[in-house]
């Protein structure tokens, strides 16, 4: 993706609005930065601009890593066996999934004989507890009594649904923004793809297929522009944002003073907007500047330009290129 370079959206809407760019005082550099942003949002999420996708493969959990540790109930995918397990103990480290004391196997509706007093059980049995109508997975071999049953004893852990979701953002992965498609191939290489439906919840796209891997086709989380000039003499947290040498940077974990996007690189991220929104930003920026300061007349007429320079770019993918999913063209 072609980035554009923020230093020349700032010096654009100053240029315009008879600013000395050279001279932008704290306050109308974070009104442009802001005017920016809002407007970054209207043309980020009005189409399918190419360099807003992502088409990826998704596991609906993340990969299991012998480095983690996991947490009791924690769900992982095991590309080897190409299946999903939950974990069935706290403190779960370098234990392979298809070890039956430690994992069980993710299922969206466990099943298993009715637990029964009395019984010699091993590990990796599963049992129904009418008690409590939940289902159970005995990691710790031993014979059932009525004082040792499912949901008094630690020799069972009970068993959660599977909920096959893919989350907007998975640890590793592209944040997603919007799904637009769930599909069973790459649908850039393949033409014979089977579609899946997927309902939008609290906990992401939940996909009422049983399979292990979906091709995601969706937009991604768009960037947003929110970091103040880097002062340095001050420290930084993870997820903190600033303003340096003419562009935006997210602190990927904790900064020291005095370490800057150019003498620490690996500690912060480059805010990646693509160019394509260049134009549209500066006439957009400078169009909203106008109507802030009472101009809505010489506001509305920024408005039409901005309008026009979208409108070019979605004309050069569309005619030009012979793009065919839709862009709409922006209108205030």
């Amino acid at each position: 993706m072609r980035k554009l370079t923020f230093k020349n959206v700032l010096y654009g809407v100053a240029q315009l609005a008879g600013l000395d760019r050279d001279n932008i005082s704290t306050s109308e550099f974070a009104r442009i930065r802001d005017l920016a942003d809002a407007r970054l949002a209207l043309a980020w999420e009005s189409g399918e601009w190419p360099d807003t996708l992502l088409v990826e493969e998704r596991t609906f959990r993340p990969l299991w890593s012998s480095g983690t540790t996991y947490a009791k109930d924690a769900e992982v995918y095991y590309a080897k066996e190409d299946k999903y397990y939950q974990s069935v103990a706290a403190a779960n480290t370098g234990n392979t999934p298809t070890t039956k004391d430690w994992w069980a196997d993710a299922s969206e509706a466990p099943s298993g004989d009715d637990w029964l007093t009395g019984t010699s059980y091993s590990v990796g049995d599963t049992v129904r507890y009418d008690i409590t109508g939940k289902h159970y997975w005995c990691y710790l071999a031993h014979t059932s009594s009525g004082s040792v049953t499912p949901e008094t004893s630690s020799n069972w852990t009970q068993l959660v649904p599977f909920d096959r979701y893919i989350a907007h953002e998975q640890t590793g992965e592209t944040k997603i923004g919007e799904f637009l498609s769930i599909a069973s191939k790459d649908p850039r290489n393949f033409t014979s793809i089977k579609e899946y439906d997927f309902e939008l919840t609290g906990t992401g796209a939940h996909v009422a297929k049983d399979v292990t891997k979906v091709w995601v086709r969706g937009r991604k989380q768009r960037p947003l522009l929110t970091g103040d000039s880097h002062s340095s003499t001050s420290a930084y947290s993870s997820g903190d944002q600033v303003y340096f040498n003419g562009d935006f940077y997210e602190a990927n974990q904790s900064v020291g003073v005095a370490e800057t996007p150019s003498t620490h690189a690996s500690k912060w991220t480059l805010v990646e907007v693509p160019y394509i929104f260049q134009g549209y930003l500066i006439r957009g920026a400078f169009a909203d500047y106008l109507r802030a300061t009472g101009n809505n007349e010489l506001a509305a007429m920024a408005d039409r330009d901005a309008e026009a320079v979208i409108a070019i770019e979605a004309d050069k993918l569309l005619r030009q290129q012979g793009q065919v999913k839709r862009v709409n063209v922006l209108t205030y």
